[in-house]
C-alpha cells in the first residue's frame, strides 16, 4: 500500500543536507519530521524535527506553575521565541532544559506583574536568589512535540520547579 496517497508528494534532500534542512511553507509557525533513508529508500534510524515561520511564539506562565513557591502567585512569566531558534537535536522531540533564571537574566523572557507591568530583570533575579528553600529556588522550561488527540504534532512549553544543573544531574531528565 502506498502512504500518503500518491496525490502528496515527499520532498527528498541530498544526506548533507540532512541536518540543516529548513521547514518549507511554514507560514506562522511550521514543523516537519524528518528521515534519512538509504538509496534503496529503505528509512534509517535517524530522524529530527525541525521548526519554522515567520510568527514569534509568546508565551505567559503564571510564575507560581514555575516555582514551588506562594510568593510569587502574582508574576507571571512571558517568554518570546522564533521558532527556528528552537533547536531539536536528532532523535530526539524536545531540546535541552533551559533554567528559567538564565533565560530571564539574558533577557529572553520578562516577568509581569498583575497589572502587567514589566518588573526589572535585576529585581526578579535578586529575589530569587533570596530563596531560602533549594526546593524553591529553581525552575526550568522546555519545548517539546507531541501529537495531540486531534492526532496533529503540536508545539508544547514544559516546565519543572527544578534549576537546569539539576535536571542535568539525573538521567531520566535530561532529554
Amino acid at each position: 500500500m502506498e502512504f500518503p496517497p500518491a496525490k502528496e508528494e515527499w520532498a527528498v534532500f541530498d544526506a548533507a543536507d540532512f541536518e540543516a534542512a529548513e521547514v518549507r511553507d511554514a507560514g506562522a509557525l511550521g514543523m516537519e519530521l524528518m528521515c534519512q533513508a538509504r538509496d534503496n529508500g529503505r528509512i534509517q534510524d535517524h530522524f529530527r524535527i525541525a521548526l519554522g515561520g515567520g510568527a514569534i511564539l509568546n508565551v505567559t506562565v503564571p510564575f507560581n506553575k514555575l516555582y514551588n513557591s506562594d510568593k510569587y502567585n502574582h508574576l507571571s512569566l512571558l517568554h518570546q521565541v522564533w521558532p527556528r531558534e528552537i533547536i531539536i537535536g536528532r532523535n530526539s522531540a524536545s531540546p535541552d532544559w533551559q533554567d528559567v533564571t538564565a533565560i530571564i537574566a539574558q533577557r529572553d523572557a520578562t516577568v509581569r506583574n498583575e497589572a502587567g507591568e514589566t518588573i526589572p530583570q535585576e529585581e526578579v533575579i535578586a529575589g530569587l536568589g533570596e530563596e531560602q528553600d533549594p526546593a524553591k529556588k529553581g525552575a526550568s522550561i522546555r519545548w517539546s512535540v507531541v501529537v495531540g488527540d486531534d492526532k496533529k504534532m503540536w508545539l508544547e512549553l514544559s516546565a519543572l520547579p527544578a534549576g537546569e544543573a539539576t535536571i542535568d544531574g539525573k538521567p531520566t531528565l535530561k532529554r
